[in-house]
């Protein structure tokens, strides 16, 4: 509004300054008639008639003509100036228009501009009040998604809860079934007990016989030492491999110093395969020139691999202390631990593969192999592994990598207040407990809750949650000599 008002004053100043200019050109017209009897008679009287010489006369005319030339003259001089200051005038009027449409259309802009402002007053108004809608959506939002991720703990508990009743509901059905098995075999267990009892006699007998046997063995091992101290161990008829131990346990303090003695012995079982050995079984081994020791080899078309633990139906208790997982135990055609130290020096000059395989729910074979080495007595038995290299497993001991073997008696965990062995169960690589543990209590039966899942047998698939394994092998072999998993395409 100030600048309409501004703009109507600029327009009445200059209509004043239009209207003063025709005044002064009036003004002058006006003083040229006045002046001029006083030009033609500057000295006469106004009231008489002046008296003039007859020779007077016609020097008068001639003034009379110069003073009329000098008045058209000054006519002529005027009318320009009139042109002149009329043209002046028309411009200023033209001027005078041309703001008055300037004015006009700055009057209609400023008009358009105060109706723009009220439209952003509105629109400014309306963002705010949608601002605060979407603020109250948003906080609506992020209160069901927070009753989402409750409701979605309560179902994950209540399918936990359901899981547990269905195996409950599933043993139920199978003491049932057993209950109608137990009335028939009772009566069979009578007549077996008859049976068993005549038995145990005859097993005394025996075991009186299998005592004077082994007195016999013994004399015949003293013998045998006393060969293989003369030197008779060269002649090729002599050369053979001492019968080999069905449990560790078994196997006297000195047995590995007295294998050590044997010659021609070789050092991994993929040698064995090299030598043309074709089928799987237990065999004696020297790894790296140390004191011989019996494994299991597992050979296949392409190799030999040497087997370093081995799960099938829970008939040895894997709950060991340190010193036996340090030496082995088991029986090697069976469930076994094939020992630390053993696998240790097996696998010290590096450059090994580590197959893991595992039977899971539905028969499923999986197997997953890693580039592998392990540490010695002084690091812990630590776990080296440099890479995944194929498998249909997840890599459920990534994070074991380089943690050392804990036992219930040595916890060599990660954890300060936790002891993952005595925890959970058996003997591992745990670093923070971790996603697998193959020496854990074997169950035939699915262990109920995520507790007791982990004392068992587990390896965590990629949502995060266990396997049911029903056996497991682990196998080591030098790398770079062939892949068990190109032969068996299947898994």
């Amino acid at each position: 509004m100030l600048e309409i008002t501004e703009l109507h004053i600029a327009r009445g100043e200059a209509r004043g300054r239009r209207m003063k200019a025709e005044r002064i050109l009036f003004a002058l017209l006006l003083f040229q008639l006045l002046s001029t009897p006083e030009a033609l008679m500057p000295n006469s009287d106004p009231g008489a008639r002046p008296y003039l010489p007859e020779n007077s006369r016609f020097a008068m005319l001639d003034d009379v003509r110069i003073l009329a030339n000098g008045l058209l003259q000054l006519g002529h001089g005027l009318k320009d100036f009139v042109q002149k200051t009329k043209n002046q005038i028309n411009q200023i009027f033209e001027k005078i228009n041309i703001f008055d449409r300037s004015f006009f259309e700055l009057s209609q802009q400023t008009q358009a501009i105060q109706s723009d402002e009220e439209e952003l007053k509105k629109t400014t108004v309306f963002l705010r009040g949608t601002n605060e809608e979407l603020k109250t959506i948003s906080q609506d939002i992020k209160a069901k998604l927070d009753s989402i991720l409750e409701n979605r703990t309560v179902l994950e508990t209540k399918v936990e809860g359901l899981e547990e009743k269905l195996d409950k509901l599933s043993q139920t059905k199978q003491e049932l079934a057993e209950l109608k098995e137990i009335a028939g075999l009772k009566v069979l267990v009578e007549e077996q007990d008859k049976n068993l009892k005549s038995l145990i006699n005859i097993i005394r007998e025996q075991e009186h016989q299998l005592e004077q046997q082994r007195t016999q063995i013994h004399r015949l091992e003293h013998k045998l030492d006393t060969t293989i101290d003369q030197g008779s161990l060269n002649d090729p008829e002599h050369q053979s491999q001492p019968p080999y131990p069905q449990h560790f346990h078994q196997l006297p303090g000195d047995s590995t110093a007295l294998l050590a003695d044997y010659t021609g012995v070789p050092s991994n079982c993929d040698e064995i395969y090299s030598n043309g050995k074709n089928g799987s079984g237990v065999t004696l081994v020297k790894p790296n020139g140390y004191g011989a020791s019996y494994v299991y080899c597992h050979i296949t078309a392409e190799g030999g691999w040497t087997v370093i633990q081995q799960r099938i139906d829970g008939s040895v208790d894997f709950d060991q202390p340190w010193e036996n997982y340090e030496r082995g135990f088991g029986a090697l055609e069976g469930e076994f631990w094939l020992g630390l130290e053993t696998v240790h020096r097996l696998t010290q000059a590096g450059g090994h593969t580590l197959r893991v395989e595992m039977e899971v729910v539905k028969n499923e074979s999986r197997f997953v192999e890693y580039a592998f080495s392990l540490g010695g007595k002084e690091t812990g038995y630590e776990l080296r592994l440099s890479g995944l290299l194929r498998g249909n497993l997840t890599d459920a001991m990534r994070e074991q990598a380089g943690s050392r073997f804990s036992t219930r008696d040595r916890d060599n965990d990660l954890l300060d207040d936790i002891n993952c062995a005595e925890d959970y169960s058996g003997g591992w690589w745990f670093s923070n407990c971790g996603d697998a543990n193959l020496n854990g209590r074997y169950s035939k039966t699915r262990l109920k809750g995520k507790v007791e899942r982990r004392k068992g047998l587990f390896w965590s698939n990629w949502k995060g949650r266990f396997h049911v394994v029903k056996s497991t092998r682990m196998m080591v072999r030098a790398a770079g000599t062939g892949s068990l998993a190109e032969a068996e395409e299947s898994e």
